[in-house]
């Protein structure tokens, strides 16, 4: 709204997504107010937890950092829900509240008026990143997990790349790899993965029993762009683009 710019990709692995930033920068740091990225603003419904090693912790009152004194990041977790980390090679400035507001429903809609009986305050779970009044291509990333039980100790996965151009992780088991490209002739070269793509795209490789899907998506629904192809570990692989009214929608193959 006020000349804000970033690179933003979100990345499903298993249990876990992954929020990926890059490029944040305040075009209008003359105003006031500093620059966040929220990573939830929920319903505080239970008890909060911070767990650090394997040991939780009863949140207390106000205002915490998603990152512990030693630089080590937590996990945030409220009973029965998600739970939060941030990576903290991309992120250097997070934190939590549970809070409660007083609520203004007219403010947001003039037809609430006519609603009784509407709350006059909310208990609120807030999490966010600060990335000051004027960042310039600063980064970001955090996990979200959505499965039973508690996060693994070691998260599943590795961030291949964060920036401005790429955007990229990879499970640990090597079977699943993500990427966004944004802009061809890009190369993603990290560790085993090397990965080049002839033109703007996401792209999804997953080994599925012995076998090699690949999903690839022209976010850009170029409707002269008939195919993409992928230079994959030495494999010159060309996949078709749907044309038509199926412009845009991801392109499938096995290997």
């Amino acid at each position: 709204l006020y000349g804000f710019k970033a690179y933003k990709s979100y990345f499903i692995l298993g249990d876990y997504m992954v929020a990926l930033g890059a490029g944040v920068t305040n075009k209008r740091p003359e105003l006031d107010g500093e620059i966040r990225t929220t990573i939830d603003q929920t319903a505080w419904t239970d008890e909060v937890f911070s767990m650090k090693r394997g040991k939780m912790e009863l949140v207390a009152s106000g205002t915490h950092s998603l990152l512990s004194a030693d630089g080590t990041p937590l996990w945030l977790v409220q009973k029965g829900k998600f739970a939060y980390s941030i990576l903290p090679q991309y992120t250097k400035n997070a934190s939590f509240i549970c809070e409660t507001l007083k609520t203004d429903w007219v403010k947001r809609n003039s037809a609430n008026k006519s609603i009784k009986d509407l709350p006059s305050q909310v208990d609120i779970l807030r999490l966010w990143i600060d990335h000051t009044q004027n960042p310039v291509n600063d980064t970001y990333g955090y996990v979200v997990y959505a499965g039973d039980g508690m996060p693994e100790a070691e998260l599943p996965f590795e961030v291949l790349r964060n920036d401005t151009l790429v955007q990229a992780v990879k499970s640990k088991d090597g079977k699943v790899i993500e990427a966004v490209f944004y802009q061809s002739g890009e190369v993603l070269d990290k560790g085993d993965v090397r990965l080049e793509v002839s033109a703007p795209c996401t792209v999804l490789i997953e080994d599925i029993n012995g076998k090699i899907t690949i999903s690839v998506t022209d976010a850009a629904m170029n409707a002269g762009l008939k195919e993409i192809v992928l230079q994959w570990n030495g494999r010159h692989i060309p996949v078709a683009m749907p044309q038509g009214a199926f412009c845009g929608k991801p392109a499938n193959i096995t290997l």
